[in-house]
């Protein structure tokens, strides 16, 4: 509840000269949040079971009446010690120096080199009073039983806010207010709609950035319109995601868009028509699928929502047919992929569904650089027939020679010829037909960098492979 519920309205009234107001007017406040208490404890007169009570979260604050005094109107922070005692003004009831005031917390802080606890009390006297720290609020002195603080503790059960207005269950006449807040209410956006319990008085409210700011918004409208109590009838959100509705319009773009497709849908908030538009690969002509359906919800129904519509699915429909599988096919591809890939190089082999259209990629650095590549051209020449992006890797590989079995006696006869302490190696080519070795030297750097591997590529151009074909397969240190 907040100050503007229930204004202070008595600056005016002169005690002992104006008669008391004996009736509630909350009458006068039919738009003002109401609330009730199912019922309240009453604590003992104990200033350790009040702060368990806080403790153990059996009471977000604690009612107490105390005292007041100059010590407590001056008040401007710090930890109050000083005590208010109890002073009657009158034989009238009530006519004393005690108000109410809740305790909401409870610590304690250093002054003067000594601990002090305290509570922290909540007065009604705005948040410009009291300690800078929290403003609206005091500390005082916990323990010592000072202002009376023990002398009616109480704890409220629960608070609920209550609904003033008759809500209307015989008719269906505020209807008309939920057509008129969807037709202006923007996708995404909120809207209520509130009725009297005569149900053909309403108010509604739409555009709003939540439910609780429309639903109040449609209560402030109703109420000041027909002046009475109102209560809300119905509130939404303009999106659609009834999921069987959204399944139904994926499986209708899908069936139009050809394979391989970007498509996206466009829908009001109320799940109504929707509205498609697919491409091969430009997403700012998909996208603006919205202004289709925002152009024909304001013709057909006069909708100012802007926009009344919204994307609600986008995506891609998959190949028809998915990729080639018969490996013979792309073979000769394969070869001349591999022939001119240098040795440790990545290649890969793309070809459409048919495997009639084939293209290969040479030399990548990684082996995901060549699985990732997919050739224009391929795609081009299949999109007529197969759709767009139609074309996928088949084969790929690194071109390097990984057959142990094949260098076995190169292997050998290295080992045999190299004396004890020195370093031997094995050389191959990518495909493994071609095989060198080089024995006895000193380091493991000079073998590496013996003759043997430029023999070894020497023999591999001349056999119509790329330059850098051989690599090392092998080396050690014979001990």
């Amino acid at each position: 509840m907040a100050e503007s519920d229930y204004p202070y309205e008595m600056s005016s009234y002169r005690p002992f000269t104006d008669s008391p107001r004996k009736t509630c007017r909350a009458s006068s406040k039919t738009s003002s949040k109401r609330y009730t208490i199912s019922g309240f404890n009453y604590l003992n007169h104990d200033e350790e079971e009040m702060r368990m009570a806080l403790c153990s979260g059996q009471a977000g604050a604690i009612l107490v009446e105390m005292n007041t005094c100059d010590a407590l109107f001056s008040y401007k922070g710090g930890i109050l010690t000083s005590d208010c005692l109890y002073e009657s003004y009158s034989d009238e009831p009530f006519d004393n120096n005690v108000l109410p005031f809740a305790i909401v917390g409870y610590g304690s802080a250093t002054v003067s080199g000594k601990s002090v606890p305290y509570w922290l009390v909540r007065a009604a006297w705005g948040s410009s009073w009291g300690d800078s720290s929290y403003p609206g609020h005091f500390r005082i002195k916990r323990g010592a039983g000072l202002a009376g603080i023990t002398f009616n503790p109480l704890t409220i059960k629960s608070v609920s806010l209550k609904s003033s207005a008759s809500k209307c269950t015989t008719s269906t006449a505020w209807t008309p207010g939920v057509y008129s807040a969807w037709k202006k209410t923007s996708y995404n956006k909120y809207w209520s709609v509130a009725a009297t319990g005569a149900c053909n008085q309403y108010g509604y409210s739409y555009n709003a950035a939540d439910k609780a700011s429309a639903e109040k918004s449609a209560l402030d409208a109703c109420t000041a319109g027909f002046k009475v109590p109102c209560a809300i009838m119905r509130s939404g959100q303009a999106t659609c995601t009834n999921a069987t509705r959204i399944a139904d319009l994926k499986a209708w773009v899908e069936a139009k868009a050809q394979p391989g497709q970007i498509y996206a849908v466009a829908i009001n908030g109320t799940c109504g028509t929707g509205y498609g538009r697919w491409s091969s690969s430009d997403w700012s002509y998909v996208n603006d699928v919205v202004k289709d359906c925002n152009a024909d919800m304001l013709a057909k129904y006069g909708t100012s929502a802007s926009p009344a519509c919204g994307i609600i699915l986008s995506g891609k429909k998959p190949a028809a047919v998915t990729k080639c599988t018969d490996s013979s096919k792309w073979q000769t591809s394969r070869t001349a992929a591999i022939s001119n890939t240098y040795w440790g190089y990545s290649w890969a082999v793309t070809t459409d569904p048919r495997c009639g259209n084939q293209w290969y990629t040479y030399n990548q650095p990684t082996l995901d650089a060549a699985k990732n590549y997919y050739p224009d051209k391929c795609n081009a020449a299949a999109a007529p027939t197969f759709g767009a992006n139609a074309c996928s890797v088949v084969d790929f590989g690194t071109a390097q020679c990984t057959d142990s079995t094949t260098w076995q006696n190169a292997l050998v006869l290295a080992k045999d010829k190299t004396s004890s302490g020195k370093y031997w190696a094995v050389f191959s080519d990518k495909l493994c037909t071609y095989r060198w070795y080089s024995y006895n030297y000193a380091s493991e750097e000079s073998v590496k960098a013996a003759t043997g591997l430029t023999t070894c590529n020497t023999n591999a151009t001349a056999r119509g492979l790329s330059a850098y074909s051989c690599g090392i397969v092998a080396y050690g240190k014979k001990w």
